[in-house]
Order: structure tokens, then C-alpha cells, then sequence
């Protein structure tokens, strides 16, 4: 299953931070929501300086172009009025980046994969709810 990212938000997030209109200024967003949109640009900033410093010896780096469009991704969630930024920005042994919300017994991953592609996928209480493929206009 495929879907606009932008199609998903608001149905998947919603008890999490509920997407709002896009912003008019950056003052319309809550000054600790955006600290923290800030620190994870500022993450993955200093990832594309040496991504092999980020990755134990046997993982796979992520590419200058996929932490590059995880940089892309995250402004589109703050443009996107996404008030909750990611528990976690880690890269995974493959390659690739996840991002990861944690809210009571709900977990939401997207992954960034290494060919660029990105996957939602939803856990309630440990168990998988559901996993789509997502698509970038």
C-alpha cells in the first residue's frame, strides 16, 4: 500500500499532534516544539559532516543524500504544523535513518531506506498495526 505522506498525517498522527495549518510564522509554533525540530536539523547537520562517526564498526553508514532528504523530511513535518517531532533520529545498521515517536502504548517509525524510500509502520502494545509504503510529492 502507497500513500501521499501528506494524506496520512493527519489520520495516523492525529492523537499524537495533530497536524495545523501551516505556520505564517514561526512564532504560531510552540517555542519548545520548534527547540526540538531544531535540535533534530541540527542532528542530522552534524551527521553529514563524517556519517561514518555515527554507526558502530560493522553498520553501513547513511548516505550524504539520505541524511539529506531526512533533513527535508523533517521541515516538511514543521511546515506540516506537526506539533510532536521525533522521539528519536537514529541511523540503522543498513544504512538507512528511522525516526521514531513513542506515545503510551503507540510507536510510529518512518524509515528512510537506503534507494531513498520511506516506510510508516505502526505498533499498538508490541504489536504491528500496520506498514505502508509512503511517497514524497
Amino acid at each position: 500500500m502507497t500513500a501521499l505522506l501528506s494524506d496520512r498525517l493527519q489520520e495516523y498522527y492525529s492523537d499524537i499532534g495533530e497536524p495545523q495549518p501551516a505556520p505564517s510564522r514561526i512564532s504560531d509554533q510552540t517555542a519548545e516544539s520548534l527547540a526540538e525540530w531544531l535540535r533534530i536539523d541540527a542532528q542530522l547537520c552534524d551527521w553529514l559532516r563524517d556519517p561514518s562517526e555515527i554507526v558502530d564498526a560493522d553498520a553501513i553508514a547513511p548516505s550524504h543524500d539520505l541524511i539529506r532528504m531526512a533533513r527535508q523530511i523533517v521541515r516538511r513535518f514543521q511546515v506540516q504544523g506537526l506539533q510532536i517531532p521525533p522521539s528519536m533520529v537514529v541511523p540503522d545498521s543498513n544504512g538507512g535513518i528511522a525516526m521514531e515517536w513513542h506515545h503510551g502504548g503507540i510507536f510510529r517509525l518512518i524509515e528512510i531506506l537506503t534507494k531513498g524510500e520511506t516506510r510508516l509502520t505502526e505498533f499498538s502494545d508490541g504489536h504491528r498495526r500496520f506498514s505502508m509504503q509512503l511517497e514524497w510529492p
